[in-house]
């Protein structure tokens, strides 16, 4: 028995580059419907918006959680831990902001708060958009290294 809970460890971690994809898509095509709910002019958050974050953020939390497993500093050297502990950084900060927007939103179905609470919502759900593309970037340079994620 000693075996299976480092193995599933090992397992859950190395799942990391499949899980990230989830929250990066969640999450800007959720900012993305909210960007359009303030474009239109309406009351309220966007439902759409609503629900994205609810998916987005606990699929966060299940990236960060297997990025931290999967993150061995030893393994790594010179500018790619540099870059690794900036990711690492990035992926709790976006994960955090996601959860605080879809708490700051509120539970109701309704088209939930006004005023200062709903621009803290939008403020926190647009900070986590721009998190979730910064961590990605920073992930991309440590599968492909520095200054290889654009093509010559």
């Amino acid at each position: 028995m000693t075996g299976v809970l480092p193995a599933l460890r090992i397992t859950f971690a190395h799942f990391h580059p499949a899980l990230v994809h989830f929250p990066v898509a969640l999450l800007l095509a959720g900012a993305g419907m909210e960007a359009f709910q303030i474009v239109r002019r309406c009351a309220g958050r966007s439902p759409v918006g609503r629900v994205l974050l609810g998916l987005g953020a606990p699929a966060a939390l299940l990236a960060v959680s297997s990025g931290l497993l999967l993150f061995r500093p030893q393994e790594v050297l010179g500018r790619t831990l540099e870059v690794a502990l900036i990711h690492r950084f990035l992926g709790l900060a976006t994960a955090t902001a996601a959860v605080c927007a879809f708490f700051a939103g509120g539970i109701q179905r309704d088209p939930g708060p006004g005023g200062r609470r709903l621009m803290a919502y939008r403020v926190l759900y647009f900070t986590a958009a721009v998190l979730v593309g910064l961590t990605g970037h920073y992930g991309g340079w440590i599968v492909f290294g520095w200054g290889k994620v654009w093509p010559n």
